[in-house]
C-alpha cells in the first residue's frame, strides 16, 4: 500500500501480521449451500468429510493449487481439502452454477441472502459452520491519519454496522 501510495485497502479473510493498521469492519458469515434439486439427487452431507463425495464448486485465486474449506469441528478448526469438477475466479459464476444444480458452494451469506430466503439455495453442515471471515480496512501506520481516510473508514464502519445481510 505504501509503495503504491494507496490510502486504504479493504480485505476479506484471515490477516497476516503486517506493518499495516487493520480496522475491523465486520464479520462475513459463510455457508455451504446447494440447490434443493442437487441435494435431492446427490444427498445432503452430514459431516465435512462427506464433501469428498460431492462436487464442490471452487473459487480459484491467483496461484492457488489446492482448495481448502475451513470448518469448526468439536471446537477445533478443520481445514479440509475439497475437490470438484468446476472452478472459477468469478464468485457470481459459482452462484449461478449452484443455482443450476451443479454442486455445493461456499459463499458469504451476504452474497446469497436473497437465494437463501427464497429457498433457491439451501445451507448444509450448519453445525460445522465455516469460520467467519473478517472484513478489514487496512491503511499504513502513521501518526497523522489524513481526514479523508478517517472519514472514509468511519463511513465504512457505519455502513457495515447497518447492513442486515451481515447480521
Amino acid at each position: 500500500l505504501v509503495e503504491e501510495g494507496i490510502d486504504v485497502a479493504i480485505r476479506f479473510g484471515f490477516l497476516q501480521d503486517s506493518s499495516l493498521v487493520a480496522r475491523h469492519l465486520a464479520d462475513s458469515r459463510r455457508a455451504i449451500c446447494a440447490s434443493p434439486a442437487y441435494l435431492e439427487q446427490n444427498g445432503v452431507p452430514k459431516t465435512p468429510e462427506e464433501l469428498m463425495d460431492h462436487n464442490c464448486l471452487l473459487m480459484r485465486f491467483p496461484g492457488s493449487k489446492q482448495f481448502q474449506w475451513r470448518f469448526t469441528k468439536d471446537g477445533e478448526v478443520l481445514n479440509l481439502a475439497v475437490t470438484g469438477r468446476m472452478d472459477s475466479n468469478n464468485s457470481d459464476v459459482l452462484t449461478q452454477w449452484a443455482l443450476q444444480d451443479q454442486g455445493l458452494v461456499l459463499k458469504a451469506t451476504w452474497e446469497i441472502s436473497d437465494h437463501l430466503k427464497a429457498g433457491r439455495l439451501v445451507p448444509v453442515l450448519e453445525e460445522f459452520m465455516p469460520t467467519d471471515l473478517g472484513v478489514y480496512a487496512l491503511y499504513p501506520h502513521s501518526r497523522y491519519l489524513p481526514p479523508k481516510v478517517r472519514a472514509f473508514i468511519d463511513f465504512l464502519v457505519e455502513k457495515f454496522e447497518r447492513d442486515e445481510r451481515l447480521k
